[in-house]
């Protein structure tokens, strides 16, 4: 969700749940889906990353990251065909 969006619901879940409006005329008066709105205020909506448990913390990616881009400037990039595990999701 972009910063935009979710400040637009956090105030729509906010009004929610101060009582002030109802889902539905939240939804419409914050523009944000109905729905998802609904999600938020019944407590169905954890801040997790989408996709698969990632294998490496933020730090040991962003120091992975460093290490390749470091390599490919200096003339050494990294290929699939050097290793295809980096590209094709196995571990």
């Amino acid at each position: 969700m972009q910063s935009r969006e979710k400040t637009q619901m956090q105030r729509a879940v906010s009004a929610v749940r101060q009582h002030k409006m109802k889902i539905r005329v939240a939804a419409r008066e914050f523009n944000v889906p109905r729905s998802t709105l609904s999600d938020h205020v019944h407590g169905r909506v954890g801040e997790t990353r989408p996709g698969p448990v990632s294998l490496l913390n933020d730090e040991e990616e962003g120091a992975l990251v460093s290490y390749l881009l470091y390599m490919a400037d200096h003339g050494f990039p990294m290929t699939r065909k050097k290793n295809p595990c980096l590209y094709s999701g196995n571990h």
